[in-house]
Protein backbone atom coordinates (compact mmCIF):
# COMPACT_ATOMS: atom_id res chain seq x y z
CA UNK A 1 0.00 0.00 0.00
CA UNK A 2 3.25 2.45 0.65
CA UNK A 3 4.26 1.56 -2.50
CA UNK A 4 1.26 2.31 -4.49
CA UNK A 5 0.83 5.44 -2.72
CA UNK A 6 4.81 6.68 -3.46
CA UNK A 7 4.00 6.07 -6.89
CA UNK A 8 0.95 7.92 -7.37
CA UNK A 9 2.83 10.87 -5.67
CA UNK A 10 5.16 10.54 -7.89
CA UNK A 11 2.81 10.36 -10.87
CA UNK A 12 1.54 13.30 -9.70
CA UNK A 13 4.27 15.11 -9.10
CA UNK A 14 5.42 14.81 -12.39
CA UNK A 15 2.24 15.67 -13.78
CA UNK A 16 2.26 19.22 -12.05
CA UNK A 17 5.93 19.77 -13.49
CA UNK A 18 5.27 19.13 -16.73
CA UNK A 19 1.24 21.47 -16.68
CA UNK A 20 4.03 23.91 -15.20
CA UNK A 21 6.43 23.67 -18.22
CA UNK A 22 3.99 23.91 -20.62
CA UNK A 23 2.61 26.67 -19.46
CA UNK A 24 5.75 28.83 -18.87
CA UNK A 25 6.42 27.39 -22.79
CA UNK A 26 3.08 29.45 -23.68
CA UNK A 27 3.07 32.06 -21.40
CA UNK A 28 6.47 33.16 -20.91
CA UNK A 29 7.93 34.64 -24.08
CA UNK A 30 10.57 37.13 -25.14
CA UNK A 31 7.98 39.84 -26.35
CA UNK A 32 5.78 39.78 -23.36
CA UNK A 33 8.08 39.32 -19.89
CA UNK A 34 11.88 40.54 -21.12
CA UNK A 35 12.38 43.98 -19.92
CA UNK A 36 13.10 46.60 -23.04
CA UNK A 37 16.78 46.37 -22.06
CA UNK A 38 17.02 42.66 -22.71
CA UNK A 39 14.76 43.05 -25.82
CA UNK A 40 16.82 45.59 -27.16
CA UNK A 41 20.29 43.23 -26.37
CA UNK A 42 18.84 40.48 -28.61
CA UNK A 43 19.17 43.01 -31.65
CA UNK A 44 22.62 43.51 -31.15
CA UNK A 45 24.27 41.78 -33.77
CA UNK A 46 21.01 41.52 -35.79
CA UNK A 47 20.28 44.22 -39.07
CA UNK A 48 18.58 47.23 -38.45
CA UNK A 49 16.17 46.63 -41.53
CA UNK A 50 14.66 43.09 -39.69
CA UNK A 51 14.47 45.05 -36.55
CA UNK A 52 12.28 47.52 -38.69
CA UNK A 53 10.43 44.91 -40.37
CA UNK A 54 9.70 42.64 -36.72
CA UNK A 55 8.64 46.02 -35.22
CA UNK A 56 6.99 47.60 -37.92
CA UNK A 57 8.87 50.49 -37.61
CA UNK A 58 10.72 53.33 -39.67
CA UNK A 59 13.48 55.79 -38.26
CA UNK A 60 12.49 59.62 -37.84
CA UNK A 61 16.03 60.59 -38.17
CA UNK A 62 19.61 58.94 -38.05
CA UNK A 63 22.52 60.92 -37.19
CA UNK A 64 26.38 60.52 -38.13
CA UNK A 65 28.25 58.86 -35.08
CA UNK A 66 31.84 58.08 -34.67
CA UNK A 67 33.36 54.46 -35.96
CA UNK A 68 31.70 54.75 -39.31
CA UNK A 69 28.35 54.35 -37.18
CA UNK A 70 24.94 56.01 -38.26
CA UNK A 71 22.40 56.14 -34.99
CA UNK A 72 18.55 56.31 -36.58
CA UNK A 73 15.44 57.26 -33.98
CA UNK A 74 12.47 55.46 -33.65
CA UNK A 75 9.03 56.50 -31.78
CA UNK A 76 7.96 53.59 -29.70
CA UNK A 77 4.61 54.30 -28.11
CA UNK A 78 3.63 52.67 -25.40
CA UNK A 79 0.53 52.29 -23.79
CA UNK A 80 -0.35 51.92 -20.04
CA UNK A 81 -2.90 49.48 -18.77
CA UNK A 82 -5.74 52.36 -19.18
CA UNK A 83 -5.26 52.77 -22.79
CA UNK A 84 -3.25 56.35 -22.62
CA UNK A 85 0.05 56.41 -24.86
CA UNK A 86 3.18 57.60 -23.26
CA UNK A 87 6.27 58.47 -25.48
CA UNK A 88 9.34 56.50 -26.07
CA UNK A 89 12.02 57.40 -28.51
CA UNK A 90 14.34 54.19 -29.49
CA UNK A 91 17.76 54.78 -30.91
CA UNK A 92 19.28 52.65 -32.57
CA UNK A 93 23.36 52.32 -33.50
CA UNK A 94 24.30 50.63 -36.61
CA UNK A 95 27.98 49.79 -38.64
CA UNK A 96 27.39 51.29 -42.04
CA UNK A 97 29.15 48.80 -43.29
CA UNK A 98 27.38 45.89 -42.40
CA UNK A 99 23.97 47.33 -41.28
CA UNK A 100 24.34 45.30 -37.83
CA UNK A 101 23.05 46.90 -34.93
CA UNK A 102 26.71 47.66 -32.14
CA UNK A 103 24.42 49.03 -29.86
CA UNK A 104 21.35 50.66 -28.64
CA UNK A 105 19.72 53.65 -26.34
CA UNK A 106 16.12 54.49 -25.34
CA UNK A 107 14.30 57.85 -23.81
CA UNK A 108 11.14 57.74 -22.67
CA UNK A 109 8.32 55.62 -20.82
CA UNK A 110 9.91 52.03 -22.72
CA UNK A 111 8.45 49.09 -20.65
CA UNK A 112 8.08 45.64 -22.04
CA UNK A 113 7.42 47.11 -25.33
CA UNK A 114 8.62 45.49 -28.85
CA UNK A 115 9.82 42.28 -29.87
CA UNK A 116 12.87 39.92 -29.55
CA UNK A 117 14.95 39.08 -32.44
CA UNK A 118 14.53 35.52 -32.34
Amino acid sequence: MKRKLLSLAALLAAVVVMSFSLQGCATFSCDNYMTYDKILDSWVGDELSRYESRNDARAYSSMDRPQNRIEYAFNTPYYNYDGTQEACRTFMEVDRNSGEIVNWRYEGACYMHGHCAD
